[in-house]
């Protein structure tokens, strides 16, 4: 369609008639001029943005394959001979760095020879050169396919693309109350990894009480992925984890779920860890994070190193006039699947039941929750509650 220029100039110098239709028919045409000119410019924006959107697929796809900021300094007699010494000197370290990224394996040892064919090519960010010795940071750029030819003849496992963001919602259960993660020895350690494990990317935020209207404790491992979306949104994210970790420090040992979530999955892991002699509180944390994370990295590499908990079992005491209710609700939730009863042991006015099921007991909790059905510890034993 052809832009119309309207002469307004020529319009003015006229004289305007005393007539209301003429007003209609010049306010008609300005608005039809600047609808144009706004619909040519909104295509041009689109075809920017597209163009941008593009080049940064482009360029995300490939990032792993990049190794940046390698620092390398070298003295020799010859500043010539110092910057070859220190180009060789940042491949082997980029390629280290690549290899423990993308791989499982953290100890790979490869050669000049295979190096070289597999660098696409060497980025300086800044150099320092004198007359014996050359400084510089560099950016090395992998060819992926190359790379990827490598390891497949080496039968070595690899991931070729970062994690989507993933938001970490971090729960601590500590001498029996829960709260966030702002134990600063949790936070501080996990904090120091972001974008350091491997292909791993994640944020871990302070969240705003607004934030967890309808996620508690409980509720935060069982919850439906739309209650978290407004948390996924502040952070233009599509994924989260759920950590819920039993901090049980004083008996030397850490249990700690998993829930891995997005708009398509759900899934659990669980693991735990024993504290050593020699570890302090804060070394024993540090651990910890470090290796769960390594963990969570592995598993978007395919290898799966987490602890196949796939069966819990709990024993619950229960009041012999609610079994009936109970009963029916129990057999509603499918995650149960083996439910033993057990008439009165000895406690008056009790019963007892044994309960197979195949996701975390806070998980469990939650899912009674939505029956009307609480659990309460008391004197080292759970008892079945029933809810109005």
């Amino acid at each position: 369609m052809k832009e119309r220029n309207i002469n307004l100039n020529f319009i003015i110098r006229q004289k305007l008639p005393n007539n209301k239709l003429f007003f209609i028919f010049l306010f008609f045409l300005l608005f039809v001029n600047n609808f144009i000119i706004i619909s040519n410019l909104n295509a041009e924006y689109n075809i920017y943005d597209k163009k941008i959107n593009d080049e940064i697929t482009s360029i995300n796809k490939d990032d792993a394959f990049i190794v940046r900021g390698i620092d390398v300094s070298v003295v020799t007699d010859l500043s010539e001979e110092a910057k070859s010494q220190a180009f060789i000197k940042a491949e082997h370290e980029a390629t280290r760095i690549l290899v423990s990224r993308i791989t499982e394996n953290k100890s790979l040892k490869i050669n000049n020879d295979v190096i070289l064919p597999m660098i696409k090519h060497k980025e300086i960010v800044w150099e320092r050169i004198t007359h014996n010795s050359y400084r510089a940071k560099l950016d090395i750029h992998f060819n992926p396919q190359a790379v990827q030819s490598f390891l497949n003849n080496k039968g070595i496992r690899y991931g070729t693309e970062y994690t989507p963001k993933i938001v970490i919602f971090p729960i601590v259960r500590s001498s029996k109350k829960y709260k966030l993660w702002t134990n600063s020895i949790w936070q501080s350690s996990i904090s120091d990894y972001e974008d350091k494990i491997g292909l791993l990317k994640f944020t871990l935020r302070q969240w705003k009480i607004t934030d967890l209207i309808d996620i508690d404790h409980i509720t935060a491992m069982s919850a439906p992925y739309n209650k978290f979306i407004p948390i996924l949104k502040n952070h233009s994210a599509e994924n989260i984890i759920v950590i819920y970790i039993e901090d049980i420090i004083n008996n030397n040992r850490v249990e700690i779920n998993l829930r891995f979530l997005n708009h398509t999955s759900n899934k659990y892991k669980f693991i735990s860890y024993t504290k050593k002699e020699n570890e302090n509180e804060i070394i024993f944390t540090e651990r910890i994070i470090k290796n769960l994370l390594e963990k969570i990295d592995m598993l978007w590499k395919g290898i799966d190193e987490f602890h196949n908990n796939e069966n819990y079992s709990s024993i619950l005491f229960i009041k012999s006039k609610d079994w009936p209710l109970v009963e029916k609700n129990l057999n509603e939730i499918k995650e149960i699947n083996k439910i033993e009863f057990k008439e009165n042991l000895g406690y008056k006015n009790f019963d007892n039941i044994i309960i197979n099921y195949t996701v975390p007991p806070i998980v469990l909790s939650s899912l009674l929750k939505e029956k009307n059905i609480k659990v309460e510890n008391k004197n080292g034993k759970a008892y079945i509650i029933l809810e109005n």
